[in-house]
């Protein structure tokens, strides 16, 4: 039986370590945009990312466990909430530096306005 030494401050002493396991961590997946092409995607170098693809097994992700279990015979069932109001209004930032072609990035932040057809918006390339 071997026992393998770490530092002397345990887990739950360490406001860093404690504030991190009561965070909900979701798992994203970023892939290299596909060529529309399908004989140019054998050569195609990607220079920018798809939409992020959510682990499967995401706990509390309905559409997740749904798409998992179906099969060609038997499609996920994705319905809509009807009734329920969409309201874009207040400020919308990245979550992340997204990839844009020719090795630019971009951040942005987006302000919907009450009045429900005005917006402003902040791009950031680098």
């Amino acid at each position: 039986h071997k026992q393998q030494h770490h530092s002397e401050v345990s887990e739950k002493d360490d406001p860093q370590v404690q504030s991190w396991s009561n965070t909900h961590v979701t798992r994203e997946l970023l892939l290299g945009a596909v060529h529309s092409t399908p004989h140019e995607r054998q050569t195609h170098k990607p220079s920018s990312f798809q939409t992020s693809l959510k682990d499967a097994q995401t706990p509390g992700c309905g559409v997740c466990s749904r798409v998992v279990n179906s099969n060609p015979m038997y499609p996920p069932r994705l319905t809509s909430h009807m009734g329920t109001l969409l309201s874009l209004e207040g400020e919308w930032v990245s979550t992340r530096c997204e990839s844009r072609q020719y090795g630019m990035f971009l951040t942005r932040w987006l302000h919907f306005l009450s009045d429900g057809s005005s917006w402003q918006g902040q791009y950031d390339y680098y």
